[in-house]
């Protein structure tokens, strides 16, 4: 699957100044998912976002919806079991309102409940100073989205169904920069042989005679370059370095042309030929370099030679948001 086609992600762009309530939204629908799929796993993490590792914990009946009503304020997520409340407000880049915390405080205080936590779940660390009037008698959970990812990328899913979440989850959370990979010890000899894929692929453009629209561009994890006025685009995801994409940008294709060449594959109804440099039977990194040109150059030039035998003739449509969704 194209790491660039995120379920949240799509969803998300739909809904105008909603960013906070469509993160709320999607995190309580993977605990549900979590819960109700492998609740072995679920649960736990429903616990250990309310308590974090200390002895309280959230009882399996604990019952988690969204947006409650109160007289002092609407609390994002409430997770509620007999004799244990817990509040979640989420935040992702804005500050809390004035008296935010002391209202969201004085609602557990107004509540039976003999366990109770407020969540403070941010993309930034909330200051001491923010929480000092409300630790007691109420404790105060500071979280952060970064964290959150940590977990998720811990856990051991057996359920496809709830990997598949989970792994789209913590996308949703790298492409809204609430999270990111380290950097590692391997960043001087990656970021090397990454550039020099990247000068193999316009040395090899040059040689095969592809027209390049202009200079090489990123888009979020892609980086690459439009070709022959826009019609085309050639790059690679970052995490997916050992594989070369070749895609329609602006242009159509002729479904009948396409489907008579017998190579390729669709990717978002656009056709999409790769070549895979670590396949076996390519041997790409034990090539010298000029070898290492020579089949890049080969692939660039075969794959625009049946990009442009399935054009659709006179057809140039406008393209998808960026390259990384070709």
């Amino acid at each position: 699957m194209n790491p660039a086609i995120n379920l949240f992600s799509s969803m998300a762009r739909w809904a105008t100044r909603q960013d906070e309530n469509v993160l709320t939204e999607a995190f309580v629908c993977l605990l549900h998912h979590l819960r109700e799929r492998q609740p072995d796993i679920g649960h736990p993490l429903l616990s250990w976002v309310c308590f974090g590792d200390g002895p309280e914990t959230m009882p399996i009946a604990a019952v988690v919806d969204t947006q409650w009503d109160t007289e002092l304020g609407r609390p994002d997520v409430r997770a509620e079991a007999e004799n244990v409340l817990c509040l979640i407000e989420v935040k992702k880049w804005s500050e809390f309102g004035a008296t935010q915390i002391e209202r969201y405080r004085d609602i557990l205080l107004r509540e039976p409940h003999q366990t109770k936590r407020l969540v403070l779940l941010t993309a930034r660390p909330v200051p001491d100073s923010e929480i000092a009037a409300v630790e007691t008698p109420v404790l105060v959970r500071r979280l952060r989205w970064a964290e959150i990812a940590v977990r998720l990328n811990d856990l051991r899913l057996s359920d496809p169904v709830a990997a598949f979440l989970t792994s789209q989850f913590v996308a949703f959370l790298r492409a809204e920069g609430l999270t990111m990979e380290p950097v590692t010890t391997d960043l001087s000899s990656g970021a090397r042989a990454f550039r020099r894929l990247l000068w193999m692929i316009e040395a090899g453009l040059t040689r095969a005679g592809i027209p390049v629209h202009k200079a090489p561009g990123a888009w979020g994890e892609v980086v690459g370059l439009y070709l022959d006025g826009k019609r085309y685009w050639v790059g690679v995801a970052y995490d997916r370095a050992h594989v070369v994409r070749f895609a329609f940008a602006y242009a159509q294709h002729d479904a009948q042309r396409f489907a008579a060449l017998g190579r390729g594959s669709l990717s978002r109804g656009k056709p999409l030929f790769e070549l895979d440099l670590s396949a076996p039977d390519l041997k790409f990194f034990d090539l010298p370099a000029h070898k290492q040109l020579d089949t890049i150059t080969d692939f660039l030039a075969s794959a625009y030679r049946d990009c442009r035998d399935c054009l659709a003739v006179g057809a140039i449509a406008p393209p998808p948001p960026n390259p990384a969704t070709t």
